[in-house]
């Protein structure tokens, strides 16, 4: 939410792009379970990304 704060007045965005940024941590937050089932593509894109991206450079796991 902060990112959205400030950015808001430079940069306008669309409700996808909103939800992205604000549910990209997927269903792993509680308070991400409302969009859960309901989410965009670009959503589920930066959700598998940010899943993606933990799971083989925190764990040191071989592209």
């Amino acid at each position: 939410m902060r990112s959205l704060y400030l950015i808001g007045d430079k940069i306008s965005l669309t409700e996808e792009e909103v939800q992205a940024i604000i549910y990209h941590d997927g269903q792993y937050v509680d308070d991400n379970k409302s969009v859960a089932m309901h989410e965009e593509k670009l959503t589920l894109l930066l959700q598998y990304a940010d899943f993606w991206s933990c799971s083989v450079t925190e764990n040191n796991l071989p592209l």
